[in-house]
């Protein structure tokens, strides 16, 4: 069997992603921001994409909700919501342009967490590769 990586949610404003069912999840998060709605993601690779991220102890709106508090609160809990406060000069409240894209994961015990790693790991893997990014997005640090 061949996991496929690219089987994402559809883009969401950020202040929506805290009352949808599929958060209650672990799994793998992407974070961008777009000037329109975007379509299902095609792939992650795109220089709007500043953060790919995992939770596999707590749920995906868990973790979103610490990248929330340490971004737009300066509260500590999400190191890349406190690159997210540095590089993106947030303010006390998320963008508009803020988007989320997500995968859930159902699998429990070990293999739930080697397929999340896996697939957050293969993510920030293509974006370094493709189209000369040859870093990490902008608030993942290595």
């Amino acid at each position: 069997m061949e996991l496929d990586i690219t089987k994402f949610s559809k883009w969401h404003k950020f202040d929506d992603i805290f009352g949808l069912e599929e958060t209650k999840s672990p799994g793998v998060y992407v974070l961008a921001h777009w000037d329109s709605v975007q379509s299902k993601p095609k792939s992650f690779i795109s220089k709007e994409i500043f953060y790919i991220g995992e939770t596999t102890k707590q749920t995906i709106r868990a973790r979103l909700r610490q990248f929330e508090n340490s971004a737009f609160k300066e509260k500590s809990g999400h190191s890349g919501g406190w690159t997210y406060r540095e590089k993106c000069k947030a303010v006390t409240k998320p963008p508009k342009n803020l988007y989320v894209s997500f995968r859930p994961e159902k699998s429990s015990g070990y293999k739930g967490v080697a397929i999340i790693k896996y697939i957050e790991r293969g993510l920030l893997l293509n974006y370094v590769l493709k189209q000369s990014n040859k870093e990490s997005p902008v608030c993942n640090k290595a």
